[in-house]
This record gives C-alpha cells, structure tokens and sequence, in this order.
C-alpha cells in the first residue's frame, strides 16, 4: 500500500468515501482524507502504473508520494545527480526529477482510458 495524497478529483480512476479519516503532515498539521481511490500514470518509459489507496486531501496543493511506506513495501531508491530512482527489486518503476528540495515524477496523469473493440 503507498501513501500518496492528491488534491486532484479529476485524476482518480476510482473512488470511495472515507469518514473521519485524517492524514498527519510533517508540520503536524492533520488534513481530513474526503476519499480514497486510485491513479494511473504514464510513467517515463510510456508504461502505464496504477497507483492504488490514494487519499483525496482538499488542503494540499501538491502530490505527495511516502518513500517510507514504499521502503517498508520492499522498494529501493538510489539519487543521484538530482534523479531519483525506485525500484523493485532490479525494475525502476519510477523516477524523478528534484526541483528546488522535492523530487517530481517524471510522467503524466492518465485521467481517462479508451478502449477499442473489433469485430471478425
């Protein structure tokens, strides 16, 4: 399970209501989880990843991924150069870029899907 937190309905894929259910920053400010669901993002590689158990905070306003619950979930990072790589264990499934002291990933939101079907 990864802990990210988005501010952007329009980015999830799915979608349920959580209730009473906060999310402690390193401010210790606590902002309330409105509902969790899943985001798919086309990733540098142009491979499409289904980010799950995202929680939808209104106060945020940017995209937060936790690289501590990624390390208890067994993925290994590596900067260097100002790219961070994650991996699991020897496919990088992610990267980033730092800008200014936050690392941004390197791939696009995939709000919508199409789906084409034929017939013989």
């Amino acid at each position: 399970m990864l802990l990210i937190t988005c501010p952007h309905r329009n980015w999830f894929t799915s979608y349920e209501v959580v209730n009473g259910s906060f999310v402690f920053m390193g401010n210790n400010v606590s902002c309330q989880i409105v509902e969790m669901g899943n985001i798919k993002i086309k990733m540098y590689d142009n491979t499409v990843r289904t980010l799950t158990s995202v929680r939808h905070v209104l106060e945020l306003k940017k995209n937060l991924i936790s690289l501590g619950v990624l390390d208890s979930d067994g993925y290994k990072f590596t900067c260097q150069n100002g790219v961070l790589k994650v991996s699991k264990p020897a496919l990088v499934v992610m990267k980033a870029e730092k800008v200014g002291n936050l690392y941004r990933v390197e791939g696009s939101t995939q709000v919508s899907e199409a789906a084409i079907v034929s017939e013989k």
